[in-house]
């Protein structure tokens, strides 16, 4: 966070995630379910699920979110948005968490967004042996790792609540 805020970003606040950041929808009884902006009737996928749900709805041109298992990558792929799960080590944190498995990234409607954050986020670590040189200068375009037109039995209707 704090990289994004000496870049100048403007952080409104935090959106809704999966308990324990484990499951692909997002479901809590203290907050409800979170409904995919494009069809409410199906997930904006798991763990970054708010993120997702606010970037895909226009509320936010870009969003945070921490990538071990698929929580920037489902999102983006049953949004619409570009995700991208950066290269093990590009983005460093205070501290090693799981061996370098987790690591921060973004949701956003397009590419370019995402390098340009990427750019921001990304820092050399000299301590962490897989942690590869910081580039000079813009990042050429990326192609989205998800972004295809549907996004199969990952985002199938959100379940309906009980009662």
């Amino acid at each position: 966070m704090r990289r994004f805020v000496d870049a100048g970003f403007v952080l409104p606040g935090k959106t809704t995630t999966s308990e324990f950041g484990t499951l692909p929808v997002t479901e809590s009884q203290a907050r409800g379910i979170s409904r995919n902006p494009g069809d409410p009737g199906r997930t904006p996928g798991g763990s970054s699920s708010g993120a997702g749900a606010a970037v895909a709805a226009g509320m936010a041109p870009i969003a945070h979110a921490e990538d071990g298992g698929g929580p920037i990558r489902i999102p983006a792929s049953c949004t619409g948005l570009a995700g991208l799960k950066p290269t093990r080590g590009l983005v460093t944190n205070l501290t090693v968490s799981l061996e370098g498995l987790a690591t921060s990234g973004v949701l956003t409607r397009t590419v370019a967004d995402t390098a340009a954050a990427l750019d921001v986020l990304a820092r050399h670590d000299p301590a962490a042996w897989w942690s590869p040189p910081t580039r000079r200068g813009p990042s050429p375009p990326r192609r989205p790792w998800t972004r295809p037109p549907g996004c199969g039995s990952v985002c199938s209707p959100a379940p309906r609540p009980a009662g």
